[in-house]
């Protein structure tokens, strides 16, 4: 799909905490027309988002279609304007003049063409985020095996090894929860702090922290049980 940028509005940061309403509208040599609305919903997680196609608001219709017309725009042939806003906007009101002027997008193609697109769009965005559920359902399964194996290998040593050997296991499951941790931190400063968090293993890492204290206390506590015997 071209599109060409006929007004550029304000750069955000953070893109993760904004959503982008867009409003179609159709223009030729007789004027311009409200074609459908293209909104993005947020749905689930930090950053998740999915581009629903709605009908065009008849409150955004007289803002809309002014602020096309104050552009001077005179299409041959038709072409399909994208009025483009960095928020969701519920009101007239919200689509008032304001320092920030929404992006204009031109596209050449047929509205069918370009309706069909957004729709495309936000069926992708479905699928990609039922696709991140299901890896980060195993993901977290993994996460939940490994530091629960952790210690369940330690209680496994405190009832049949020798106490030696019980130290080298409660250091290795420390250890190995430690690592846990570092890795996680350690990615978090690689995808930046702005990134959006992966929850399986931030869940992780809180698990690792209060289970490492859990871990010395089942030593502790069966050192002390073997004493007062």
């Amino acid at each position: 799909m071209t599109a060409v940028l006929a007004c550029a509005g304000p750069a955000e940061a953070m893109p993760c905490l904004w959503l982008t309403d867009r409003y179609a509208v159709s223009c030729d040599s007789d004027g311009c027309k409200p074609l459908f609305r293209a909104v993005e919903r947020r749905v689930a997680g930090w950053c998740a988002r999915v581009t629903t196609v709605e009908p065009f608001p008849q409150w955004a219709e007289s803002p809309i279609l002014a602020q096309v017309d104050a552009t001077h725009l005179a299409p041959s042939p038709p072409l399909v304007v994208i009025a483009e806003y960095h928020f969701v906007a519920e009101t007239a009101e919200d689509l008032a003049p304001s320092p920030y002027e929404p992006e204009l997008v031109l596209h050449p193609e047929v509205p069918g063409v370009v309706r069909a697109w957004y729709e495309n769009r936000g069926a992708a965005q479905r699928h990609r985020i039922r696709k991140d559920k299901i890896i980060d359902g195993l993901l977290f399964a993994g996460v939940v095996a490994l530091l629960a194996g952790s210690t369940g290998w330690l209680i496994r040593a405190l009832r049949r090894r020798s106490r030696a050997r019980q130290i080298l296991v409660l250091l290795g499951a420390l250890g190995l929860k430690a690592l846990f941790v570092v890795s996680v931190f350690e990615s978090i400063l690689h995808r930046g702090t702005d990134a959006p968090p992966v929850v399986p293993l931030d869940l992780g890492t809180l698990a690792a922290v209060l289970l490492m204290p859990v871990d010395v206390a089942l030593f502790l506590f069966v050192r002390w049980r073997r004493r007062a015997r």
